[in-house]
């Protein structure tokens, strides 16, 4: 039986393990950027979210060619922010696969995220400021961007793939192409947490 106790000491336990992780995480940040803790200011905190990001980027994006981790050789901030960017673009795919797959038409249908209505999500472009194409089979939703480097954003109606294809794919990863796009495929029974496993 959960009492209020126990809930009280996860709850107690749960923030200190938290607070241990944040305190580590920004340790490695300033040790790594070189930055005075105790003269943090705005921008610091700015790096310090993008850096979380880009962490957060190796886990949820499989990249062709893949991430570097950020402490390689030559990685530069430019190439944290773009990594960083690319979680912005998980987050975004996800939160628009969850709206269509909850509340979005039912059927086989492709359209532009500008398109959807009555979406609640943050943003319905990617970061460089694309519309996103969305198509759905079945059960599934496949998540589409052109990617950083696209001049525009894509022609959805060019989009033709079938349940079986998108079965193929790994749930709520973002996939980068060599030539750059993005894809997302998620259903129902794909939780977050599960992106967050390693492959």
């Amino acid at each position: 039986m959960i009492t209020v106790r126990k809930v009280a000491f996860g709850a107690g336990l749960f923030l200190c393990v938290a607070l241990a992780v944040a305190a580590v995480f920004w340790w490695v940040f300033v040790q790594s950027f070189g930055a005075s803790p105790m003269a943090a200011d705005f921008s610091t905190l700015l790096q310090f979210v993008t850096f979380a990001k880009k962490t957060g980027a190796d886990l949820v994006v499989i990249k062709q060619p893949p991430l570097a981790p950020w402490n390689a050789p030559g990685y530069s901030s430019e190439r944290i922010e773009a990594d960083a960017k690319l979680f912005d673009m998980w987050s975004t795919a996800v939160q628009l696969s969850s709206a269509v797959l909850e509340n979005g038409p039912a059927g086989d249908w492709v359209r532009s995220s500008s398109e959807l209505e009555g979406a609640k999500v943050d943003s319905k472009t990617d970061p460089w400021g694309h519309s996103i194409c969305l198509l759905r089979r079945d059960g599934l939703v496949l998540v589409i961007s052109a990617g950083p480097g696209a001049p525009s954003s894509p022609n959805c109606k060019n989009i033709h793939m079938t349940a079986d294809e998108l079965a193929k794919f790994p749930r709520r990863k973002l996939l980068q192409s060599p030539s750059g796009s993005l894809v997302l495929v998620a259903d129902k029974a794909s939780p977050i947490k599960k992106a967050f496993a390693t492959p």
